[in-house]
């Protein structure tokens, strides 16, 4: 819909609230006949805004996350949308968007907290609100990642172990694999020992290892990590 410019004024009618306003309240249309859009700037932020937290709400596909996600998401397809076991209860599924990209942001590092600092987190996937209560992991956060306890499920080791290894791999090779399948690939780190059986023992670098993701499913099924 074309906006209608006011007779005798620099100013133009949204379309959408049906206020007049100036033309510096309209962003730029190159489609547009007189190059303005038809909704005045705060109208297209709040539908940004709203639109934005309904797509958040929606499942997330699988082709997009499913290689960003770890072992521990056991990540499937179902009917184009990404399927997970909760950590909790270990039901599978389909998680929320917003969900899905808090849980990537955990694994590749830190996460960004509500004030603008860095916390440390996992950030698993939950089926329900009530296995997310009863999680003993769930809103755990600290401000260094050695403040995390080794005995807890967070294995706080995890990415700093990785880099290492991963940079010892780099600096050798120049480039990083699978140390199963020798694979080029971005690699994830597998425990040799079982965390819930070992704890502060499986989190030593000396057991553990960079595999691709099929080779640690592989270890999964068979009940390792």
């Amino acid at each position: 819909m074309a906006i209608k410019k006011i007779p005798g004024l620099n100013s133009y009618l949204c379309t959408k609230c049906k206020t007049v306003k100036d033309r510096m309240e309209f962003g730029i249309s190159k489609n547009a006949g007189n190059g303005l859009q038809s909704w005045c700037k705060v109208c297209r932020t709040e539908y940004s805004k709203n639109h934005m937290a309904r797509v958040m709400q929606l499942p997330a596909k699988f082709e997009v996350y499913d290689k960003q996600l770890s072992v521990d998401e056991d990540s499937k397809p179902r009917d184009k949308d990404l399927s997970c076991v909760c950590y909790n209860c270990k039901t599978r599924f389909k998680p929320r968007l917003v969900d899905v990209i808090e849980r990537v942001r955990a694994i590749n590092g830190a996460i960004k907290t509500s004030t603008g600092g860095i916390s440390y987190a996992e950030n698993h996937l939950y089926c329900s609100e009530e296995c997310k209560q009863n999680c003993n992991t769930y809103k755990q956060r600290y401000k260094y990642k050695h403040q995390i306890p080794l005995n807890t499920k967070v294995r706080c080791n995890q990415h700093i172990n990785k880099k290492a290894l991963l940079d010892i791999q780099i600096d050798k090779y120049g480039y990083t694999f699978c140390e199963i399948c020798s694979e080029k690939c971005k690699p994830e780190l597998h425990h040799g020992l079982a965390v819930a059986e070992h704890a502060n023992e499986a989190d030593n670098i000396l057991h553990q290892i960079l595999v691709c993701l099929d080779c640690h499913k592989k270890f999964r099924n068979k009940g390792g990590c």
